[in-house]
């Protein structure tokens, strides 16, 4: 207990150091819609009312996340003057780091310590709290997600708070609330119970359903929440954002329609240069399917050498990583109760496949599901399954344990595989005969046997090694 403290410990001081220190020195980074979230957090807008039309108009394919910007608003409440991207940044950091350290070091499991390494080491995460963007606190929730998802479980506090995290991330990233939602429900209907997934069902339905409903597009707004831009990105080639077209429309509705079209109308014009052969048109499936799971997002490390370093040889180590975990999914695979599991993380994989399809293969799009990729080393080494134990096995008598039972392996001539000869009056190894493992013949009485007359002569190596599985 005391090393799993100072493990703790240390881990928590690394990684508050690798957090803070550029969450303090790096230069805060501010998008256009890092803007518009925080002018509407300053506000109140989105948060728990519809966006105005005239809002969203000029916010342009912008949509509002309920919950971030309720985290946004929280944070500038606090911020001190001048100082409210900072604030963010360090909140931002903050959340992230404890989450890392809560979901790998929260229970006594094998590789916490490896899990927490790899996360605190995989810079990308670190990088992306230095802007006003929700990938932190997306992958935030998403690690407290996977260890929902490895753990299923069955009371009301506990798969209440599972399926409320997924319904909060829902208003962070709806893209990633949904598959989380789908990873969830996988879990329950493959291991159960049937309880606690109805149990997080509901959880998670009081919180999306309300901000649903308070958020709601005003008559005559896009229905779809501003999915349809997303999804004409990711018709394009390489998600060219500058080939899009201007909308004609003024109507956010009618712009709706229009981007849809156009979508529809690019994959009906890849799909034609496919049936075709050209090869272009298949180097363009597998970008647009594997870059945003394999690539990276641009970070400008300058600000210190020795960080540019650290940041440079992680982001040239995911991708790596990545495929060392899917194989490790792949070639050694969860057996008996958790082999649910196996299918999650597969499912897990598709999903990110058909996302990078849908709404464009961004990295960024990507990256806060890194954690849960990795969460392989947080989970206990599969078993082998029940053991099948022989006939022989079974009415073996156990004797006082295995500790006693090695002790007398070499006594019985048994240690070595071999059976050495035996006297053919005491039963008993003679005197330096192969496999007897001792000089000198020892009584039974002195060894705590039994009294069992000569049946010691019809041990066999076999049974000895039950007798030890036995006693484990």
């Amino acid at each position: 207990m005391a090393s799993r403290r100072v493990t703790i410990a240390l881990f928590a001081a690394v990684g508050l150091l690798l957090y803070l220190w550029p969450a303090i020195q790096a230069p805060a980074v501010k998008w256009s819609d890092s803007r518009i979230d925080l002018d509407w957090a300053r506000h109140g807008i989105g948060i728990f009312s519809t966006v105005p039309p005239a809002e969203q108009l000029a916010a342009g394919v912008h949509q509002a996340k309920p919950l971030y910007l309720l985290f946004l608003r929280c944070a500038l409440v606090i911020a001190p003057v001048g100082l409210e991207v900072r604030t963010v940044v360090i909140l931002q950091s903050l959340v992230l780091c404890l989450a890392i350290l809560w979901v790998s070091f929260g229970r006594q499991q094998r590789g916490a310590a490896v899990y927490a390494l790899l996360l605190l080491l995989c810079l990308r995460l670190r990088d992306s709290t230095s802007s006003v963007m929700s990938e932190s606190l997306t992958a935030a929730l998403l690690l407290v997600v996977a260890g929902g998802i490895l753990a299923a479980p069955e009371t009301w506090s506990r798969a209440g708070a599972l399926g409320a995290t997924v319904g909060a991330l829902f208003w962070v990233r709806p893209n990633a609330g949904a598959i989380a939602l789908l990873l969830v429900a996988a879990r329950y209907l493959l291991k159960g119970p049937l309880a606690g997934g109805l149990r997080a069902a509901i959880a998670f339905l009081v919180i999306v359903v309300p901000i649903a409903i308070a958020t709601r597009p005003a008559p005559g707004g896009p229905t779809l929440r501003g999915l349809a831009f997303p999804l004409l990105v990711g018709s394009t080639d390489y998600c060219w954002a500058p080939a899009v077209p201007a909308a004609h429309a003024t109507g956010l509705a009618t712009q709706q329609g229009e981007q849809m079209d156009k979508a529809l109308q690019n994959w009906r014009s890849l799909w034609g240069s496919l049936r075709r052969g050209d090869p272009d048109a298949g180097r363009q499936i597998a970008w647009r399917a594997f870059h945003g799971l394999f690539g990276t997002e641009f970070y400008d490390a300058r600000w210190s050498a020795t960080y540019l370093t650290l940041s440079t040889a992680s982001r040239i180590l995911t991708p790596f990583l990545l495929l060392a975990s899917i194989a490790i999914f792949l070639t050694r695979p969860f057996q008996g109760e958790e082999r649910s599991i196996n299918v999650v993380a597969l499912l897990l994989v598709g999903l990110l496949v058909g996302q990078n399809l849908a709404i464009g293969s961004l990295p960024r799009y990507d990256l806060p599901f890194l954690p849960v990729c990795l969460c392989r080393a947080s989970s206990r080494r599969p078993s082998a399954g029940p053991e099948k134990k022989s006939p022989r096995h079974r009415s073996l008598p156990d004797l006082d344990g295995s500790r006693r039972a090695m002790s007398l392996c070499p006594r019985l001539g048994v240690g070595t595989g071999r059976v050495g000869r035996r006297d053919s009056a005491t039963g008993h190894p003679e005197r330096g005969s192969a496999g007897s493992g001792t000089r000198h013949p020892a009584p039974a009485d002195r060894l705590g046997l039994p009294a069992v007359g000569g049946a010691a002569r019809g041990v066999r190596p076999g049974w000895a090694a039950a007798l030890f599985q036995r006693g484990e």
